[in-house]
């Protein structure tokens, strides 16, 4: 899995509920906040990259999205060192393990 459910559940204090509360508001952030780096890499605004990726980070953090986080982390370095060029490579991963995330979280929040 490319999340803890567990973690997630122990997070917000035992509540499965809650859990799937989270992770409907993550699903709908994380596609804003991929839009927004793209958008932003569109725009030449290294800086907005930058932050897009670190608040995606700690979003996908917070669900043990740990592929999400690494993709993440990544372009929110090179936003920071300002290397647009990278961050436009990173992004189709960062997507692609966005999709096959969002999979496991909606047949999780089927069972």
């Amino acid at each position: 899995m490319n999340f803890n459910a567990e973690e997630l559940i122990e997070t917000v204090g035992g509540d499965k509920e809650i859990a799937a509360e989270v992770v409907q508001v993550y699903i709908e952030e994380a596609k804003e906040l991929i839009d927004g780096i793209e958008t932003e890499i569109g725009n030449n605004n290294a800086e907005k990259v930058d932050v897009l990726g670190h608040t995606l980070k700690g979003a996908s953090s917070n669900l043990g999205a740990e592929s999400i986080c690494e993709k993440a982390l990544q372009i929110e370095q090179a936003g920071k060192a300002g290397d647009l060029k990278l961050a436009t490579e990173l992004l189709p991963q960062l997507k692609a393990a966005y999709e096959l995330l969002i999979k496991e979280l909606q047949d999780w929040l089927q069972e």
